[in-house]
């Protein structure tokens, strides 16, 4: 059960890697410049008709304690790259509230955010971010 999402989600570790997802995070290395050990394995969600992502941000809340461990074993999260897989939708925009802007992509669009100001590389409130259903 996730607190922001009533949709359904599928996370890929080590063990799940193969050629394409290989191929997946190469093409992000080499179009946004993140290496592919920078990279989380991907995580792919899926909502129906009803189901939302509620307003979240993806950096980890300093001071979180849930977040502890992973801020000093692979640190923070600066940026998150979202990838449509599929076209054939109603709704399904990402929206940032904060600064008044969506996007619905179309199959094989992807986006890069940064979830840290580039001044400091402090977590962004303007971050915020949901999806519309």
């Amino acid at each position: 059960m996730d607190p922001i999402s009533t949709g359904l989600a599928s996370g890929f570790g080590l063990a799940d890697k193969d050629t394409l997802l290989a191929m997946t995070q190469k093409r992000r290395e080499l179009a946004f410049g993140l290496k592919v050990l920078q990279q989380e394995a991907p995580h792919v969600p899926s909502h129906a008709v009803g189901q939302e992502y509620t307003a979240h941000f993806d950096f980890f809340a300093p001071g979180e304690p849930a977040f502890q461990h992973a801020q000093k074993t692979i640190g923070q999260r600066i940026g998150a790259c979202l990838t449509w897989l599929k076209d054939d939708y109603g709704g399904d925009e990402t929206a940032f509230p904060r600064i008044n802007w969506k996007r619905r992509g179309k199959l094989g669009d992807s986006m890069l955010s940064l979830n840290v100001r580039t001044s400091d590389r402090l977590p962004d409130a303007m971050t915020l971010h949901m999806a519309c259903l």
